[in-house]
């Protein structure tokens, strides 16, 4: 039996992922099992899914906490959480990266493939929706499930001209992985595993942990406390040649993170969430959502 993880974030579609991996197993005459760990985070937050694949019928009902592969969404998760615990000493990590395994920040020694799903889903897809690519490159480097029952899976759940183009985007990041010759590289650790600071322990009024009336706001941007940016994987970014000045995205943004300095507009990327709402109201086009990693 093979244990997988899934990492992301909410919105990037990782329990669709482990979903559709299942069903793909399905697909290639296998047994699989899917379920995802998530409460009522919002759009960002971390959140995982898990999968288990057997050539038998699967009894196990419990979180996976030794995977044999992982497969993480998006780099930027590296950053604020441990993705790779409990990854078996012979374990692969399939990572959503343009930037080459040793640049990265790993918890441990491990196999890592970086394959540049946001760009193929931008290309293909049209919006950084990276789980079909993600999949298309997992069966490339793991041979866990077959490319075409990847697709199949993609083209029940999503009909007509959406699931064809998932299925090119699956198959985009299969010939990537083989054009590029993209065989996994062994990494060294080259960070501490993380250390969780109790809430309690945190300084500051309306940290966690610490009393606050329900209606009190502390500062500008609602929570000095957080630095909420890491909530995001996509971040604006504004063309001054292009922006009139008009102020409406400072006008529109929800966390009030659009601040200007003379006549130039820029995004506080310590609080900024990604949303895009600015980018929608900007009249002038001079807004863009760009892939955070790089």
């Amino acid at each position: 039996m093979k244990e997988i993880r899934i990492h992301g974030r909410g919105g990037q579609g990782a329990v669709l992922a482990a979903e559709l991996l299942t069903i793909a197993a399905f697909e290639d005459n296998k047994y699989g099992q899917a379920f995802p760990a998530f409460g009522g985070e919002r759009r960002g937050a971390p959140v995982q899914a898990f999968i288990r694949l057997d050539d038998r019928p699967i009894r196990l009902r419990y979180r996976v906490t030794t995977p044999d592969w992982i497969i993480v969404l998006d780099p930027t998760l590296l950053e604020i959480a441990d993705v790779m615990q409990g990854l078996r000493p012979d374990g692969l990590v399939v990572i959503n990266s343009e930037r080459p395994p040793s640049s990265l920040a790993w918890t441990q020694d491990a196999w890592i493939c970086c394959i540049p799903a946001t760009r193929i889903a931008m290309e293909i897809l049209g919006h950084p929706l990276v789980n079909t690519a993600m999949l298309g490159a997992f069966s490339a480097a793991t041979g866990a499930v077959s490319l075409a029952a990847v697709q199949n899976a993609f083209r029940h759940r999503f009909p007509g001209e959406l699931g064809e183009k998932n299925s090119r985007a699956a198959q985009a990041a299969y010939d990537w992985f083989y054009r590029t010759n993209a065989a996994p590289v062994k990494v060294a650790k080259t960070r501490p595993s993380f250390a969780v600071k109790p809430w309690e322990t945190t300084p500051g009024l309306g940290a966690q942990g610490q009393r606050l009336h329900f209606a009190a706001v502390t500062g500008p941007r609602t929570a000095l406390a957080y630095h909420t940016g890491t909530w995001r994987y996509n971040r604006p970014v504004i063309d001054p040649e292009k922006c009139t000045g008009c102020g409406f995205c400072e006008m529109y943004c929800p966390d009030t993170c659009i601040l200007v300095d003379g006549k130039k507009y820029y995004a506080d990327y310590e609080y900024c969430k990604g949303c895009g709402i600015c980018v929608n109201e900007c009249p002038a086009d001079a807004i863009q959502m760009v892939a955070e990693e790089g």
